[in-house]
């Protein structure tokens, strides 16, 4: 169940037609399934219900294809509208109620340009939407009584006679999607409870009682306060206080760092390339003076062994203090 979309979907409706809707849900109501007459009164209720006086609308009964519950003719500038439903559908009379509360939500979606997506592409998206919004104009009660309806038959193979059960489906939310977005929508209306179960089916009910999970993330009596709205704000922009305050604070160690380690430690490492260069001409000045006189050899080498030595003493102190600052990068790495 993508909980989002559906909500999303609610905050489209409130926002296009919550200031005109009716608050309260149509009660589930006696029909005989069998009755076109009275099939035909169903509709006219459930029509007047959600505000839809200026249309006729008039049911057929006709065997439409599999898991086909009914199918409503929109055309503008027509006061008659035409709604068939299934032959199979007949067989319940929720059923038959949610067929009708669904296809007149259709019309009422037709009527009032309030389409969510338009497209073929989005057929199946904007089915999902009639059901929401069938929820949302009071029809919740009829959609989750009748959205499903089990058939079983006897079927005789050649190798034997089976029981068949088969489910038929009326709109496109499962019924415990129904459930949620019919708790949703009473919950954010204010519907008492008692009012909100009342004339339930079994199966409805227990529907209901899946969403009980939900409780604390979407049916939080606190969302109705205006302070606890503060309250979440209030928490986060705290959060948001901490954390610029703690990333200053790395800035300003950063700085320190640059300042105090990474400059000075560049500037001695800029030092050391110089000595060592300095090194290295006095070497290759050393190596050009170079003489075949045994006697100046001998006085030349106890000059360069002295100058050698010295030489030496500067560099290991420098791979020294190298090492010390490989050492202190390593631990920065690390920490990384």
């Amino acid at each position: 169940m993508d909980i989002y979309k559906h909500i999303n979907k609610v905050v489209f409706l409130e926002k296009r037609i919550g200031h005109i809707t009716n608050y309260s849900n149509l009660e589930p109501f006696r029909v005989d399934p069998e009755d076109i007459l009275d099939i035909q009164k169903a509709a006219k209720k459930i029509s007047q219900f959600v505000g839809l006086n200026k249309y006729i609308f008039i049911v057929t009964v006709a065997q439409l294809e599999n898991n086909i519950a009914g199918h409503v003719n929109l055309k503008r500038g027509e006061r008659e509208v035409f709604i068939e439903i299934s032959r199979d559908i007949t067989k319940s009379s929720q059923s038959v109620l949610a067929t009708l509360a669904h296809e007149i939500t259709h019309k009422y979606i037709h009527d009032r340009n309030l389409f969510y997506k338009k497209g073929l592409i989005h057929t199946y998206e904007n089915e999902i939407f009639t059901d929401i919004t069938a929820v949302f104009l009071g029809l919740g009660k009829l959609m989750l009584n009748g959205c499903e309806m089990g058939n079983s038959k006897v079927e005789r193979r050649a190798d034997g006679i089976y029981d068949v059960n088969t489910l038929t489906k009326v709109g496109y939310l499962k019924r415990e999607e129904l459930a949620f977005v019919y708790r949703l929508i009473c919950s954010m209306r204010k519907v008492p409870r008692r009012e909100m179960l009342n004339v339930l089916s079994r199966r409805a009910l227990l529907a209901i009682k899946s969403t009980y999970k939900h409780d604390l993330d979407y049916f939080n009596e606190q969302f109705h306060e205006r302070s606890y709205k503060d309250k979440l704000l209030g928490s986060l922009i705290a959060d948001i206080k901490i954390l610029k305050s703690q990333l200053e604070q790395i800035n300003e160690d950063l700085e320190f760092i640059r300042t105090r380690y990474i400059l000075k430690t560049e500037e001695h490492i800029k030092e050391k390339n110089a000595r060592i260069n300095t090194i290295l001409r006095d070497l290759k000045c050393i190596c050009e003076a170079d003489t075949y006189d045994p006697c100046l050899l001998f006085l030349y080498t106890i000059n360069l062994s002295k100058e050698i030595q010295q030489m030496q003493l500067v560099v290991k102190e420098d791979i020294y203090n190298l090492r010390n600052i490989k050492s202190d990068l390593n631990m920065i790495r690390n920490l990384y």
